[in-house]
């Protein structure tokens, strides 16, 4: 059942706000980030509301100890969108579940021809969280789109949340534009993860952050809405 296909590699541009080419929206659960001492960084994505093209999907990127990184999504087309904006070594179509069991708790299973990862990750409000939550709620989008707001919700992110120097607005790895919005926010306090059957060990913050641009590996669960640009032409 597994596809594969080999992507380059690639440097961010310097960031703006960008507003070319359209940025569309894609809604749903974000974990964006979580590392363990074996050298793996896991990123989970639970995308439930998309453009009218496009049918609902999840992704998991696995960032690798030796620097591979491979690409976990259930959804062919969609693999064509999310390689579009994003650089991997691999993308496999895969069986991916991403699982909201209880409060908070998120559980993410993949199963390809040659992979099969488990994870799940714990989180909860924090004060800092709070704060994210309420400003998220009162502010218009009108003025958080603005290159003020964008700049504001950043310094804001990473002072009140591990956001490892994340931008609100930028661009990723491959030099494409991106906003993201975030309704809700949580704090990760613990994770677990068995790659192909060998526990992922416990979570640490690496002392170099997993970057795909201006976005790094952060220690939360978001609910939220990222803006991105979609290749029409470019999908099969």
């Amino acid at each position: 059942m597994a596809e594969s296909a080999v992507q380059p590699t690639g440097d961010a541009s310097e960031s703006l706000v960008p507003e070319s080419p359209r940025l569309e929206p894609f809604s749903g659960t974000f974990v964006p980030g979580i590392c363990f001492d074996s050298g793996y960084c896991l990123w989970a994505f639970d995308f439930r509301s998309v453009p009218d093209d496009l049918a609902p999907f999840s992704d998991v990127w696995v960032f690798a100890p030796d620097g591979e990184r491979t690409l976990y999504i259930d959804s062919a087309v969609a693999r064509d969108v999310i390689s579009g904006n994003h650089r991997f070594d691999r993308t496999v179509v895969a069986d991916v579940s991403i699982d909201r069991p209880r409060d908070g708790e998120v559980i993410v299973t993949v199963v390809s021809d040659d992979a099969s990862i488990a994870f799940e990750v714990r989180f909860e409000k924090t004060v800092g969280t709070r704060v994210l939550n309420v400003l998220s709620a009162v502010t218009p989008d009108a003025v958080a789109r603005t290159r003020f707001g964008s700049a504001l919700s950043t310094a804001l992110l990473n002072r009140l949340v591990d956001a490892n120097g994340t931008k609100v607005a930028g661009r990723f790895g491959t030099g494409e534009p991106y906003r993201f919005t975030a309704d809700r926010t949580w704090a990760v306090t613990d994770a677990t993860a068995t790659i192909d059957g060998v526990d992922a060990g416990a979570v640490v913050r690496p002392d170099r952050p997993f970057a795909d641009g201006d976005v790094k590996n952060m220690s939360v669960c978001i609910e939220g809405t990222a803006h991105v640009p979609v290749r029409r032409d470019s999908r099969t």
